[in-house]
Order: structure tokens, then C-alpha cells, then sequence
């Protein structure tokens, strides 16, 4: 029963592990793109990558699409409020889902 219990365990973290993987290679991918771009281009500026895709670099100072990108600042603090309630709650569900079925 207990060599169970840590077989399951270890799969679990394995899981885990190779989730937080991933996740990190995109988040490297992610700033490593826009850190090449932004050392290559000026603002503005548009760079054919093949024919019907173009990057253009733009600044983008609000939220999605420019969201709030009008306001004094306060839209700062209400996003960065709305991602930790959205990530408490994520992390609060994988808690007491735990011994489920779900798959991270």
C-alpha cells in the first residue's frame, strides 16, 4: 500500500514536472522572440517572415487589443488584481482535485 502511495506520487510529480517544462520553454520562446524583434527593428517598422505574414513592431500600452490603454494607471492594479485571484483560484482547484482523475 505505501510503495502505492509513492508510485503514484512520483508520477505525479513527474507530470508535474514536465508541465512546468513546457511552460517554461514557452515563456523562454516568448521573450526571446520579442527581445530579437525589438533589437531589430524600430517602432513601426514591418519585416516580411514569407509571403501574407509580416511582424510589425508596436508598443502596446493597455491590456488585450488596448484595452484601458486611455486611463491614468489604475488599470494596472485592477489586472495585476484579477491575475492573482485568477491564479489563487487555479491553484486552489489543482489542490482539491488533487486525488482526481484530472490531468494537469
Amino acid at each position: 500500500m505505501l510503495k502505492e502511495y509513492f508510485r503514484r506520487e512520483a508520477s505525479n510529480f513527474l507530470r508535474l514536472g514536465k508541465s512546468l517544462a513546457i511552460v517554461v520553454l514557452i515563456v523562454y520562446f516568448d521573450q526571446a522572440t520579442k527581445q530579437y524583434f525589438n533589437n531589430i527593428l524600430v517602432q513601426g517598422e514591418s519585416i516580411q517572415i514569407f509571403q501574407g505574414l509580416d511582424f510589425t513592431l508596436v508598443y502596446n500600452s493597455g491590456a488585450a487589443f488596448g484595452i484601458l490603454a486611455e486611463h491614468s494607471g489604475w488599470q494596472r492594479w485592477f489586472l495585476i488584481s484579477v491575475s492573482v485571484i485568477a491564479t489563487v483560484g487555479i491553484i486552489v482547484f489543482l489542490y482539491l482535485n488533487r486525488e482526481s482523475e484530472f490531468r494537469y
